[in-house]
């Protein structure tokens, strides 16, 4: 009995890559100076997802400026407390290994 002979499928397409049609979208690959890709903001959104314009950040004052004698009262207590904290520990372990050293 023969077989009847049966054609080959035909082989898939390959996927197509689409390129962008505006200069604007084609991506120029930069470097920093370690070699890392330079990023591009909202480089990869979809069109209707991307800002208009760029925006910079706002570069606004401070109105809770603090006195240079705050600061050196706020810094002052960090470091109090940093020790305080830091000799509790050290009775704590003291304590909990029985005082051998």
């Amino acid at each position: 009995m023969s077989r009847p002979e049966r054609e080959p499928a035909p082989a898939p397409e390959p996927p197509r890559t689409e390129t962008p049609a505006d200069p604007e979208q084609q991506s120029v690959t930069e470097f920093t100076p370690s070699g890392l890709p330079l990023r591009v903001p909202q480089a990869n959104l979809a069109p209707a997802l991307r800002d208009e314009t760029p925006t910079q950040p706002d570069i606004e004052e401070d109105d809770d400026e603090r006195s240079p004698e705050e600061i050196r009262a706020m810094m002052g207590s960090l470091q109090s407390g940093t020790r305080l904290g830091r000799s509790d520990a050290a009775k704590m372990l003291d304590e909990h290994t029985g005082g051998e050293k």
